[in-house]
């Protein structure tokens, strides 16, 4: 997985280029995590740089990436469990790619009997640094979980999604005077709509999960008509976590690209799983009618007070 070049000073021109090999380490018994596996950290260009590397813990950002945070900062850390590589040559810039291997493994004289999830935090820190300059470290996160395809407490490490949404609403206001008539549920007199939804890991353990999402119109018989929205997202997720995303809909070949007069139906699911036997799912639907009833409304409104006066 190649992560996005930092310049390693605070100023424009020699950027460091990196990136990982054999990221994301899963260990499925105590075998495989007592033998280990490795990191390769790949770099080029940039300048001298002493490479540094510490153990800590990961959890999700508000995107569903993996972010690195101090050690023993949740249950699952991985402090004085696992020894790594710690000592590396000076990196000197060159054009082409050179290779470092971080070694990883689970020390044989512990007693692993929980999950675990960790992370190596790779650093660049350049050797040579000017008094009046700030130096900005480049950093990388190689991650690795230990979660037992068999034998795990399932009471106490339950798998478990909350899916909230989809969530249908206006992307602008009515004008005046269609503003000041209340909304009806499920029912949008114009089709500027986006769709949202949360995902909520409410569960005791750390999942990969993705989410489906879906719109389309419905024809007379309740059959899908037209397709106009199909996508995945895919998160990592620690116990308690949020991730929330909104999404325009709207149709690609429309002048104004609002949604039609129709049925529309939209649909979010949601899977997560880490290892061979930890899962779990949600899905949720939802109906919208679009039809023009406020100006509708309107209209017969002033077409009985015009009646009246005649």
């Amino acid at each position: 997985m190649l992560a996005s070049a930092t310049p390693s000073l605070a100023e424009e021109g020699d950027p460091f280029r990196y990136g990982l090999e054999g990221n994301n380490l899963v260990f499925t018994n105590t075998n495989e995590a007592f033998a280990g596996g490795s990191f390769r950290t790949f770099i080029r260009d940039g300048q001298r740089a002493n490479i540094t590397v510490e153990l800590v813990d990961i959890i999700s950002n508000a995107n569903g990436s993996k972010r690195a945070i101090p050690l023993d900062s949740n249950p699952f850390t991985p402090k004085g469990l696992v020894k790594f590589t710690k000592s590396y040559p000076l990196y000197t810039p060159s054009e082409e790619f050179q290779y470092f291997e971080t070694a990883i493994s689970f020390k044989n004289d512990v007693v692993v009997d929980r999950p675990v999830l960790g992370g190596i935090a790779i650093s660049l820190v350049p050797v040579d640094q000017p008094d009046n300059e700030v130096v900005v470290e480049s950093k990388i996160v190689a991650t690795f979980a230990y979660l037992p395809s068999t034998g795990i407490d399932l009471e106490k490490y339950y798998p478990a999604l909350t899916l909230t949404g989809p969530i249908i609403e206006r992307r602008t206001p009515d004008i005046f005077p269609l503003s000041l008539i209340p909304e009806l549920p499920f029912v949008f007199n114009h089709g500027d709509v986006q769709m949202r939804y949360l995902l909520k890991n409410s569960g005791k353990i750390f999942l990969e999960t993705q989410t489906m999402r879906s719109a389309e119109q419905v024809g007379l018989f309740g059959q899908p008509d037209q397709l106009i929205l199909q996508d995945s997202k895919t998160a990592f997720l620690v116990p308690e976590q949020y991730f929330e995303e909104t999404t325009d809909v709207a149709l690609s070949g429309s002048v104004d690209r609002n949604l039609g007069i129709g049925l529309y139906s939209f649909e979010v699911s949601a899977s997560g799983e880490m290892g061979d036997q930890v899962n779990a799912s949600a899905s949720n639907q939802q109906l919208l009618f679009i039809f023009p009833w406020k100006q509708t409304l309107l209209a017969m409104g002033v077409l009985v007070l015009l009646r009246k006066r005649i």
